[in-house]
């Protein structure tokens, strides 16, 4: 069984940014319109855009 008991490195400057993420923020209304975007289709080498639908 492999146990380390070394923790250097392990708090460090990124472990503390990380620590308290900030929040999601959620500009979208409910009920309001999605924004148009696109996305990979990796199955047919193309793309997929929202507003086509």
């Amino acid at each position: 069984m492999l146990t380390s008991t070394d923790f250097t490195g392990l708090f460090n400057q990124r472990f503390f940014n990380n620590f308290l993420p900030i929040p999601a923020t959620n500009e979208i209304l409910l009920g309001s319109k999605a924004p148009d975007f696109i996305l990979p289709d990796i199955t047919n080498n193309q793309t997929v855009r929202l507003g086509n639908y």
